[in-house]
């Protein structure tokens, strides 16, 4: 699956932040990215977004996957079914959120 790259963002100094995400990728043979070590948290929308800009335009991958990292793991393979489920949007982005809006729970009432 070489045209898939999986990403998240590491922006404090510790490497353990992300183990669960790490461990299982590498549990799977996938090679998780992660962008932002050691510099200070921008905040979320420079943190998840606009800081991924110049990460993301050094690859080459046809496809992409943010993941949070500090409270993911992959529970499966990407080859069995995640791409099939991608195309299922008929999208070419496709985002997916909590409907509480964690950890800015007062912001869910302006995204219903």
């Amino acid at each position: 699956m070489s045209d898939l790259h999986i990403f998240t963002t590491n922006f404090d100094s510790d490497p353990e932040r992300n183990r669960y995400l790490r461990d299982s990728c590498a549990h799977f043979g996938v090679t998780l990215g992660s962008f932002g070590f050691g510099t200070p948290w921008p905040g979320y929308i420079a943190g998840k977004i606009t800081a991924a800009i110049p990460y993301l335009e050094a690859r080459t991958e046809k496809y992409v996957l943010f993941s949070d990292g500090g409270d993911t793991m992959m529970l499966r393979k990407p080859s069995c079914g995640l791409m099939t489920a991608f195309h299922s949007f008929e999208s070419p982005i496709v985002i997916s959120a909590e409907r509480d809006c964690f950890p800015l729970q007062y912001l869910a009432p302006k995204f219903p």
